[in-house]
């Protein structure tokens, strides 16, 4: 019959991510949230088993500047802590590994741990901790996702992307 309607059947489906496709936002966001989750809970230990009564870190007598940075720097230490080996190895985060995302170089070869820990993270940490700027270049920092390039700005930085693992 000349006006029929199709007889194919269409489904709507997502179709699978191949290794080595860009990550999706959405994905990024969960594998964040993880590793967020993950350090908060190990900040909730080290806070109940740290005593609490005793000047411990020596921040009581720092400059408002210095003890942010002092801060950046142990917060810093705690991430690559937890991270550093999957980051080292795989280019992944704890999140990441549990998203099925890694970060590579552009060209898709693995990054080294330096650019890793220096470039991607470091870089942002140093900048996040400058007062009264820290915040809004951490917010600029994320927003960056929504480019076409889904890249962050500490993914510009260390000429980074994440891609489905």
């Amino acid at each position: 019959m000349r006006y029929a309607p199709p007889k194919a059947r269409v489904e709507d489906v997502v179709p699978d991510l191949l290794p080595g496709e860009l990550a999706l936002r959405l994905t990024r966001l969960w594998a964040a949230l993880i590793d967020t989750g993950i350090g908060i809970v190990l900040l909730v230990i080290i806070w109940l088993v740290a005593p609490s009564d005793i000047d411990v870190w020596g921040l009581r007598h720092l400059p408002d500047w210095s003890e942010m940075l002092l801060r950046a720097a142990l917060g810093y230490v705690g991430f690559l802590a937890l991270h550093g080996y999957l980051l080292a190895t795989r280019g992944q985060t704890i999140g990441k590994a549990l998203c099925k995302v890694r970060i590579v170089r552009l060209d898709g070869s693995k990054p080294t741990f330096v650019r890793i820990a220096g470039l991607r993270t470091g870089a942002t940490a140093l900048l996040s901790a400058v007062p009264k700027v820290g915040y809004m270049l951490a917010l600029v920092d994320v927003l960056f996702i929504f480019t076409k390039s889904r890249r962050c700005l500490h993914d510009f930085i260390a000429n980074t992307k994440v891609v489905q693992a």
